[in-house]
């Protein structure tokens, strides 16, 4: 099942912006760029899953799958108007679902905080 066309991230300048002036957190298999997207509308989600850090294929597409569904799981704990994008570790791909939407929402709570808006 795929996040509607709305809900993605595709270009690379979304990414950079985050990168440049959002929130950069460590949630343990992950790493959590957070920040109010450029315009209003429905929470966005990216995920990098680079081939160093998952050289197989099948490891990248399961973190994706993984990263997607706990987003899908969490719908209020990214406001809306955020974008949030997913740097996956190693150890992401063994993580169960329940853990990762656990460290989503307490990454997501913590941007908020850092950015201010709680």
């Amino acid at each position: 099942m795929r996040l509607p066309r709305e809900r993605r991230l595709r270009r690379q300048g979304d990414f950079d912006r985050l990168r440049a002036r959002g929130v950069r957190l460590d949630c343990g298999s992950f790493f959590l760029n957070a920040g109010p997207g450029g315009s209003p509308g429905p929470s966005r989600l990216g995920v990098v899953a680079a081939k160093r850090q998952l050289p197989r294929a099948a490891d990248r597409n399961r973190a994706k799958r993984l990263v997607r569904e706990a987003f899908r799981a969490s719908p209020g704990a990214v406001p809306e108007g955020w974008d949030v994008v997913v740097v996956v570790r190693r150890s992401l791909p063994r993580q169960p679902l329940a853990r990762l939407v656990e460290a989503l929402r307490a990454g997501a709570t913590k941007a908020r905080a850092e950015l201010g808006d709680a």
